[in-house]
């Protein structure tokens, strides 16, 4: 179940809700189907407020089978992530490696911005890898890493290709557990709902 608070309507915000079923399919991409859930007008994105929606979710969704696993996906908002922790307590949770992206990216802008274009793109592909308009081909980041061991050692080699220590030391300190946790690929390919 995906949740965000994307829309901020003059003081209000609205978290919307999407989930990814197993058992319906995508008829353009045989995949899960995306289904739109409910969303939520709030003044507030404090944990408590976040809490209330997630317990109207919770009744709409009601608990997983024994078999079943709920997984939420959030920006990692703090309150967000908080609040659905302690309503789904018997879930998951991942992070949305679209947010991750544009976190990253707007933390080069804002904050070190001694790095140029050329290198924020270079920066940008090595972590997220990038599409081939040509042929469709994935070149993969460190976000495709198949093993914690895998990211460990390609992160170690962006060091010299970034040229920027303080960037290096920031991702390392403040992305690299996220990543390893919950961001390489195993972690993205886990099914929303799935089989434990």
């Amino acid at each position: 179940m995906y949740s965000d608070t994307t829309f901020n309507m003059g003081g209000k915000y609205i978290v919307t809700t999407v989930m990814v079923h197993p058992l319906p399919q995508n008829r353009v991409t045989g995949g899960p189907a995306l289904l739109q859930m409910a969303s939520f007008l709030t003044p507030s994105l404090k944990q408590k407020a976040y809490e209330e929606f997630g317990w109207f979710l919770r009744q709409s969704v009601g608990k997983p089978e024994q078999d079943w696993k709920l997984r939420h996906i959030t920006d990692g908002e703090t309150a967000l992530y908080n609040a659905f922790l302690y309503v789904f307590d018997d879930s998951e949770h991942a992070l949305c490696a679209i947010h991750s992206r544009d976190g990253v990216s707007r933390k080069i802008c804002n904050d070190f911005k001694d790095i140029d274009a050329k290198r924020k793109r270079l920066i940008m592909f090595d972590i997220y890898g990038f599409e081939h308009n040509e042929n469709n081909n994935h070149s993969p980041g460190l976000i495709d890493s198949e093993t914690v061991e895998l990211f460990r050692q390609q992160l170690e080699s962006c060091e010299s290709r970034w040229k920027h220590d303080k960037f290096f030391e920031w991702f390392v300190k403040y992305q690299k557990t996220k990543f390893e946790g919950k961001l390489i690929l195993p972690e993205r390919q886990k099914s929303v709902c799935r089989r434990t």
